[in-house]
């Protein structure tokens, strides 16, 4: 039996656990009160595939604002209109009156604010598109990307955003890299525009496997069944997550989902700041030859949480434009590194055999060489034309481009081979990412140039290598791939069987060691 000492005391910790639980809840509505923007997304009609909207605009000047969907997603470079999807737009007073409006084009509304400090917009979002790039809700789920379904006000992206989910009494869970604030009220909080944008929602009831590493919480969040247990994935998604830490500095987010989406069909992937989205279909994950091939869409999309999300190219962050393509001749790096360290990072791990990481590169090589678009597009005409060409390829795309995924990989072997050649082993591809990374991630926070990038490999390198990115980046120079594979004692061979047909061997030998 407890002595009144001892009751007292119990009793005295009660309180101050309710007031300093009240207190951080108090903050956190108050927070959200004096915020600048606010969002309400109700699950409307899971059968129509509606979202319902409703955005609060707070501390505003003048008496006109004006409100923007984007019109593309960071990661897929490609125009998509999803403002296209928007009806019912409507505007109104703190007080609930009507305010005129009209759009200025096809993604931007204009609102007479009438001097109001706070208006409201609402609309609705048709969500009923299964890809990675876009919103999706039926009876079973929701899936949002905010950038089909958030509008923003450019004078106020670098705020924070709110975010608050209505959703049917029979779905439990939320996944999602956004920071909660309250889970009763499914309110979260983004640090500014561009964050909510690169945070995808899963809501529903959708399986959730958790493991840390190193205090770092993952969680795994499956939706939709296929030939596989989702609790049994997780050793597979811990040893290439320790496999890419192992060879980058440092770790650019706190804690990190991997949305899966098992499908009956089909598959895709892209990343976001803290997430990624992983489709596959059913039948991925047996037998191996298949499962290792979702491994390497895990390995790829996860690797971006370092080249691209934090290694940044120009002009691709930390902030966007919304309203445009965003042109850079980069992707070979961003794409085709990422393909580069995804197959590499897979051998390193152990899931990939040394003798079919090899026969990779041969496909690799042996793709390139049979595609005539070689000798008309460079790799930096390649990224930049992605708006107008990798996305919407037609009959005569094999005659004239080629795949910055594809040959950025292939570049990014033969520039890791160089620079381990010419410091004698010393450097790699390796330190050239982990200085980008030091460099312009966490010391500046911004986008590397061309040049820059070009400085560091250099630099490496203990010379310069004007002459490589000239001819095989900048230019369209048939690739002496021996005089690199040389460096690693391979050798690539052509040999013709007949007129029309050719055998791409490659063969390995041992020398020094």
């Amino acid at each position: 039996m407890k002595s009144a000492t001892e009751f007292r005391k119990s009793g005295y910790l009660f309180i101050l656990f309710c007031m300093i639980f009240f207190s951080v809840y108090s903050n956190a509505e108050a927070k959200v009160k004096n915020s600048d923007i606010q969002y309400t997304v109700t699950i409307a009609d899971t059968n129509g595939h509606y979202l319902k909207v409703e955005m609060t605009v707070s501390r505003l000047k003048g008496k006109q604002v004006t409100v923007k969907m984007p019109v593309w997603v960071p990661g897929s470079y490609l125009v998509r209109e999803f403002e296209r999807h928007v009806m019912g737009f409507q505007a109104t007073n703190a007080a609930g009156d009507a305010l005129n409006w009209r759009k200025l084009n096809k993604n931007s509304w204009q609102i007479e604010t009438k001097g109001a400090k706070t208006i409201r917009v609402n609309y609705l979002v048709y969500a009923f598109d299964t890809s990675v790039r876009a919103s999706f809700v039926d009876a079973d789920r929701a899936f949002i990307n905010p950038s089909s379904v958030c509008m923003y006000v450019q004078e106020k992206k670098q705020l924070p955003h709110f975010i608050r989910f209505k959703i049917p009494a029979n779905w439990h869970k939320i996944s999602t890299g956004l920071t909660m604030i309250d889970a009763d009220k499914h309110l979260y909080r983004s640090e500014d525009y561009d964050e909510l944008v690169d945070c995808p929602v899963e809501i529903g009831n959708q399986q959730i496997v958790r493991f840390e590493i190193d205090k770092v919480h993952y969680e795994i969040a499956v939706s939709g069944t296929g030939n596989v247990a989702p609790d049994t994935l997780a050793p597979y998604f811990k040893k290439i997550v320790q496999t890419v830490i192992s060879v980058m500095p440092g770790v650019p987010y706190q804690r990190y989902v991997f949305h899966l989406q098992i499908l009956s069909r089909g598959g895709g992937g892209i990343e976001h700041r803290n997430s990624c989205i992983l489709q596959t279909d059913r039948w991925s994950f047996q037998p191996y030859s298949r499962f290792k091939r979702f491994l390497g869409l895990v390995s790829h999309e996860f690797f971006h949480a370092w080249n691209v999300k934090s290694i940044r190219p120009e002009p691709l962050g930390p902030t966007f434009d919304y309203d445009e393509e965003n042109y850079s001749t980069l992707l070979w790096i961003a794409e085709g590194f990422t393909t580069y360290y995804g197959s590499k990072l897979l051998l390193k791990a152990g899931y990939t055999k040394p003798k079919s990481y090899l026969s990779s590169i041969k496909n690799g090589i042996a793709k390139l060489m049979a595609s005539p678009g070689r000798k008309w597009q460079s790799l930096s005409e390649s990224s930049f034309d992605a708006w107008i060409k990798h996305y919407r390829p037609n009959e005569n795309s094999g005659n004239s481009t080629i795949s910055y995924y594809s040959k950025g990989a292939l570049i990014g072997m033969m520039l890791d081979l160089l620079i381990r050649h010419e410091s004698e082993n010393r450097y790699c591809l390796d330190d050239v990412m982990g200085k980008l990374y030091t460099e312009y991630y966490v010391k500046k926070n911004r986008a590397y140039s061309y040049e820059e990038f070009r400085k560091i490999c250099a630099g490496f390198a203990g010379k310069s290598l004007h002459s490589f990115f000239a001819n095989y980046v900048d230019g369209t120079k048939e690739i002496d791939f021996n005089q690199f594979l040389q460096y690693a004692g391979l050798k690539f061979s052509v040999e013709p069987d007949s007129v029309d047909s050719y055998n791409f061997g490659l063969s390995q030998r041992s020398e020094n060691g």
